[in-house]
């Protein structure tokens, strides 16, 4: 991202702040009561783009800017709003402010790297059609809703840039140009909106593109007799999920949901998430290879393997635009019936803003969403809506207080250590091993916890984790035996695990035991991949494998 602003703005080339804006609608009240809409809140967040991204996703470091009321909005516009925020930043922007620390002194500025947001907040806030059925829906390029619907790749002679920007503002032609109004954000002198090429994967994908598709796959699979709506929910509940996504257990699907497929999601973006990564071992056994509509599917999750990857180079971009490409034509194919939605559209820029601001996935509110939760819960505990937005400003600055105060931004929870107990080394399996590998004697004490949590992640006892690559570029799993702490370094004792391949069909890892059994240790912070992950026997009869879906591709 540093290296995008750097050589497309001089101004980040100098000691910047860099922040990430978010703005979101959010209701306070029961949406279902006859108060919903009245009390409904629009709030603005920032983080610090500087941050690395294992603190940047803490609510500790995610900060409240502005709150205001919706109908507000729509009533004087967002310029009124945001600007006392476009002056205080206008004069960091071009004075900075003077800043003195044992490892920095001098002279720091402050600047917008990129706001995030819902599709429709961000086409609010930018002055873009808010209406997706528009002429022109897209914030990014001047394709039309008919082209959109049949395209399946980007356009770069279509690309909004800041001089058609500027006449098709001055035509002052919603229909026409799909700009409704000048964003106020535009004053501020480094940002510009055609800038702002950050999308939102969450909402285009796990509240979008995923529902849709999946519906559609699953209602086609059912048509076709390889399983029935009964067995399909069966599988949903019963699955073994494991520790990592014990808490997005997804939800079962009605007839009426499959029947109407564009209905609202019926799961959560985190349960949708999960069920996407674990659909294809929880049904791949009931349906034949080479079906068109699991194909669908299985190129829609090789996208997704990309699209939510930490780590992705240049290369991998220029893959995922043809795979990308793949799957729309398919998708058109399959699904004659249908056509391709806005958010699929949105998706064929994912390339380019991959480019741009490296892995989008720093850049999803799935987190910002999650600051919300602080203002619901105080609402309903306060129970006096007078200038509601006052009162919940008021608390979270008390908190931000707090925080500040006793340093609980600085110190994060890197490590959070669980219940356990101190056991001699000697009393273990394969002591001697352990001995040497800790640097401890014998007859020393270690700690075993029952479970870790690293910057978030939790570690127990029985989770797989990524641990090296083979020679041959293979991913190397293994599961996890004991979790030791000595002296705040967590370490993790595992059981090798054999990789047999990866199949394609159930889109996950097939792995066994290595026989006989061995161990061997390692240090979280040398884990190839940061996630635990979880094996699922097969559900094939007399089929010694377990199946492992990554969460991303591992580079």
């Amino acid at each position: 991202m540093m290296v995008f602003m750097q050589s497309r703005i001089p101004f980040f080339s100098q000691n910047v702040i860099k922040l990430i804006l978010y703005i979101d609608d959010f209701e306070v009240t029961n949406p279902l009561s006859p108060k919903a809409g009245t009390h409904k809140l629009g709030g603005v967040y920032f983080t610090l783009a500087n941050q690395h991204p294992k603190f940047r996703s803490s609510l500790d470091n995610i900060h409240l800017l502005a709150m205001y009321n919706s109908s507000d909005a729509k009533l004087y516009g967002y310029g009124v709003i945001f600007e006392p925020f476009i002056n205080d930043l206008s004069s960091l922007a071009r004075e900075g402010m003077d800043i003195t620390t044992p490892v920095f002194t001098g002279n720091v500025k402050v600047g917008i790297a990129q706001v995030v947001g819902d599709n429709l907040g961000m086409h609010s806030l930018f002055g873009f059609a808010e209406g997706f059925t528009a002429n022109y829906p897209c914030r990014w390029c001047k394709m039309h809703r008919e082209e959109i619907r049949l395209s399946v790749v980007e356009k770069v002679q279509l690309k909004r840039t800041k001089a058609n920007y500027e006449v098709d503002l001055n035509r002052h032609n919603l229909q026409e140009t799909g700009i409704k109004a000048d964003c106020p954000l535009n004053q501020i002198e480094h940002f510009h909106v055609i800038n702002n090429v950050a999308p939102d994967i969450m909402h285009d994908l796990l509240e979008g593109v995923c529902p849709l598709e999946l519906k559609l796959v699953l209602h086609q699979l059912i048509q076709q007799g390889f399983f029935t709506l009964d067995t399909l929910n069966a599988r949903i509940t019963s699955f073994n999920y494991g520790a990592p996504d014990s808490r997005n257990k997804p939800c079962v699907f009605s007839q009426h949901s499959l029947l109407h497929p564009d209905g609202a999601a019926s799961q959560k973006a985190g349960q949708m998430w999960s069920l996407m990564r674990h659909i294809t071992v929880m049904l791949g056994d009931l349906v034949p290879e080479e079906n068109e509509h699991w194909e669908v599917l299985l190129l829609l999750l090789e996208c997704m393997d990309f699209i939510f990857a930490p780590v992705i180079s240049k290369e991998d971009t220029i893959f995922l635009k043809h795979l990308m490409k793949d799957h729309h034509s398919l998708f058109l194919q399959v699904f004659g019936e249908r056509h391709l939605k806005p958010k699929h559209h949105f998706m064929t820029h994912y390339p380019k803003a991959i480019q741009a601001l490296g892995p989008i996935k720093r850049f999803w509110v799935m987190r910002f969403e999650a600051k919300h939760n602080f203002s619901k819960r105080l609402s309903h505990i306060v129970c006096n809506f007078q200038n509601i937005a006052k009162t919940l400003s008021y608390r979270s600055q008390l908190l931000l207080c707090h925080n500040l105060l006793s340093k609980k931004h600085m110190k994060g929870q890197d490590v959070e250590v669980g219940p356990g107990s101190s056991v001699v080394v000697a009393s273990l399996d394969n002591a001697q091993f352990l001995s040497v590998s800790l640097g401890v004697a014998l007859y020393d004490e270690v700690y075993l916890a029952n479970w870790v949590k690293v910057y978030g992640s939790k570690y127990q006892s029985n989770l797989m984790v990524v641990v090296s690559k083979s020679d041959e570029g293979d991913i190397v799993f293994g599961k996890i035996l004991h979790v030791v702490v000595v002296e705040s370094t967590v370490t993790l004792v595992y059981q090798k695990w054999l990789t047999i391949g990866y199949s394609r069909h159930f889109h996950a890892f097939e792995v066994q035991p290595e026989q006989p059994h061995s161990i061997g240790i390692t240090k979280v912070d040398n884990l190839i991949d940061f996630y635990p992950l979880h094996a699922v026997k097969s559900y094939q009869q007399y089929e010694n494998l377990y199946y492992i879906s990554l969460r991303h591709r591992v580079g």
